[in-house]
C-alpha cells in the first residue's frame, strides 16, 4: 500500500527496506544502506550507522522538527538519548547493537520501525482518528511481527473474545431508574450488541464490555461519541445497580429483568 502526503512528516523513513550491504568499517562502525521502499514520498531512510556510543539513521529529505523519537526495542529506554536532525536521527548510548526498533510520532502519524540491523526491516504506519484510537494504514504485521506474537496475539484476541462474551451475558437486559428512565442492552437478530436509553432515538452500538474488581464498563460509540455505562457488582455476583457516566452525574438503574 502507498501513502503520498504532502506534509514533510510523512515519513518514509520508517518505510521497509531492502539492505544493499551491511559492512563493518574501521572504527568499529556497521553500515546498513538501503533501497527506498516506495511507501511515503516525502522522506526516505537512506542508511543507518551502528558505531561505538552512537546510532545514525540517515534520511534522503529533510525532517519535520515537531516529531518525538523513542527506542521500542526491549532495552532500557532511560539510557539512550535520541535526538532528530533536519536530514538525520541520531541516538547514543551503550550497547546500541541492541537498538533495532523505534517509534516516531506527532500528533496525527506514528510509523513503528522494527529489524533496523537486518537486510529488510518492517514498518508499520498508523493514521490517528478520534473515533478509532491509532488506524494501521500501511505496513504488513506479518513483516514485522514474529510467529511466536502472531500467535500469542491470536490467543489474546481469543480470550478478550470470550471475557467480553461472558461479561455480556451476565449484564444484557433492561435497566430502569427511580424516576422511570430506561437503559436496555440487547441483541438484535444479526447478533451485533447494542445499548438503547430512552432519550435518545437511535441505540449505541457495544464495542466493549471491561470488567473490574467491583464494576464493569459497557463501551459503546457512534462516530466520535462515547457512551459509558458502568454497572455495580453486588455481593451475589449480580449486576443490579448501574450508573450513567456519560453526562457527568450519578444516575442509579437498577436492572428490572433480575
Amino acid at each position: 500500500m502507498r501513502i503520498i502526503k504532502p506534509l514533510s512528516i510523512c515519513l518514509a523513513v520508517l518505510s521497509a527496506g531492502t539492505l544493499l550491504g551491511g559492512c563493518t568499517l574501521p572504527g568499529n562502525r556497521t553500515v546498513y544502506k538501503y533501497d527506498d521502499p516506495e511507501i511515503a514520498d516525502d522522506l526516505v531512510l537512506t542508511k543507518s550507522v551502528y558505531e561505538e556510543g552512537k546510532l545514525t539513521i540517515y534520511l534522503a529529505s529533510k525532517m519535520s522538527d515537531d516529531l518525538d523519537v523513542w527506542i521500542t526495542s526491549d532495552v532500557d529506554d532511560d539510557t539512550y538519548e535520541c535526538k532528530t536532525f533536519s536530514n538525520r536521527i541520531e541516538i547514543t548510548g551503550d550497547n546500541l547493537k541492541e537498538v533495532t526498533a523505534i517509534c516516531i510520532e506527532d500528533d496525527i502519524y506514528k510509523y513503528d520501525i522494527r529489524y533496523l540491523d537486518t537486510d529488510q526491516y518492517a514498518v508499520l504506519a498508523y493514521i490517528w482518528a478520534d473515533d478509532l484510537g491509532w488506524d494501521l494504514v500501511a505496513g504488513d504485521e506479518e513483516d514485522y511481527y514474529t510467529a511466536e506474537e502472531l500467535a500469542e496475539f491470536d490467543r489474546r484476541g481469543k480470550e478478550a473474545e470470550e471475557r467480553y462474551n461472558a461479561n455480556w451475558e451476565l449484564i444484557k437486559g433492561r435497566y430502569e431508574s427511580d424516576n422511570g428512565n430506561v437503559i436496555e442492552l440487547y441483541e438484535d437478530e444479526t447478533g451485533e450488541r447494542f445499548l438503547k436509553t430512552a432519550d435518545e432515538e437511535y441505540p449505541y452500538r457495544v464495542f466493549n464490555v471491561g470488567i473490574y474488581e467491583s464494576s464493569v464498563d459497557v463501551l459503546c460509540q457512534d462516530g466520535p461519541l462515547e457512551y459509558r455505562f458502568e454497572c455495580e457488582l453486588a455481593e451475589d455476583g449480580s449486576y443490579i445497580e448501574a450508573y450513567d457516566r456519560s453526562a457527568g452525574e450519578d444516575v442509579k438503574y437498577f436492572k428490572a429483568d433480575k
